[in-house]
Order: C-alpha cells, then structure tokens, then sequence
C-alpha cells in the first residue's frame, strides 16, 4: 500500500509539474553517501524514505517466499499470491530497474539479525553513509530518479497494477477493508 500510495503521487506530480523534483535530490546515488543526518531528514527525505520504503517491501516479499509452506491458503491461492509477489518483482526489474536477483539481497540487507525486525529509518540512512552498502541500493535509487523524471512511464504504470493486485489479493486473504483506498482517503482528509 505504502508502495503503491508513493508511486502514485510522483505519477500525479509528474502530470501536474513534469518532474517530482522532491525526490532528484542527488545528480548520482554515489552521492547519498557524502550527505549528512539532517540531509536524510530534510532534503533528501523524499527520495530516500521512498528507497527505504521499497526496501522493506523487498524485506517482506522475501519473507513470504521463505514461510510459503506455512502460509494456510488453498492451492489455488497458494499459486495467485506466488504469481502476484513476481509481477511486484518483475515490475520493479523492467526497463533497467532493479535486478530480480538482487530484489531479496536488498530485503534480506534490512533484516536485524536477533532483534527479528526491520532496519529503522535513521538506520537504515547511517547504513547508506558506507558506499560498500550503499551500492547495492544504486539500481533502486536510480528506479525513483527514473520515476521523478517522468522516464520510464509504462514500468511505473506496470508496478502499480502489480501492487494494486497484490493489495487487493491480501485485503481478501485476511477479510480486511481496501487498503489502497483507505490510504488515499486518510491523506486526502488529513489536515494541512
């Protein structure tokens, strides 16, 4: 949902303005690197709260890969949510996105060994400080460059029909309400 909820809005700024320029923050990803805490927490806090987002979901798609044979769904839900976790996958690979194969690398980075839970945000940011870390992140800093430039339209459009359908699949999956809708709706009444 948080995805899809960021994707859309730099779709929608693009139509406005021609550009998402909160999130062109660094010419280069090698540039993430030299920034300091408050350039994580101002400027740059579009772009990399949308990576470190993105991240997580990695994190999670992984961790559903690796509990399938726990999961109580019927074989025919079994094989959709296999089917649907892919097409989030291969919609952030198209175009020169983020490599399939790296996707779960990525996702398995932001695990917290013993702690069993995700980086923080502010960790996650002192960890982008390290070029050696940071480089893994490059394809997908370089897939929102891509996004807020308008570049590459038909993959954003791709991964958001990906994620809708996954979302839609697993409001179903635990009898909730629209998850998407809900959180258009709740920004859409929040106070400004």
């Amino acid at each position: 949902m948080e995805n899809h909820f960021r994707l859309s809005r730099i779709r929608n700024a693009i139509s406005a303005h021609g550009a998402d320029n909160g999130l062109l923050a660094v010419e280069e990803p090698a540039d993430v690197s030299g920034k300091d805490a408050a350039w994580f927490t101002g400027t740059g806090c579009a772009l990399i709260s949308s990576v470190y987002l993105t991240a997580c979901l990695f994190s999670q798609l992984k961790k559903v890969r690796e509990d399938f044979p726990y999961l109580r769904l019927s074989a025919a839900d079994d094989t959709r949510l296999a089917a649907l976790l892919l097409r989030v996958q291969r919609g952030f690979l198209v175009n020169g996105g983020v490599y399939y194969v790296t996707q779960p690398s990525i996702g398995e980075s932001m695990w917290v060994r013993g702690d069993e839970r995700l980086l923080t945000y502010r960790e996650f940011c002192e960890k982008l400080q390290d070029p050696s870390w940071r480089v893994w992140l490059d394809r997908l800093i370089k897939f929102y460059h891509d996004a807020a430039r308008g570049e590459k339209t038909q993959r954003t459009e791709r991964l958001l029909a990906a994620l809708a359908q996954l979302s839609e699949f697993l409001d179903n999956c635990v009898g909730g309400g629209k998850s998407i809708e809900s959180r258009v709706e709740a920004e859409s009444n929040a106070p400004l």
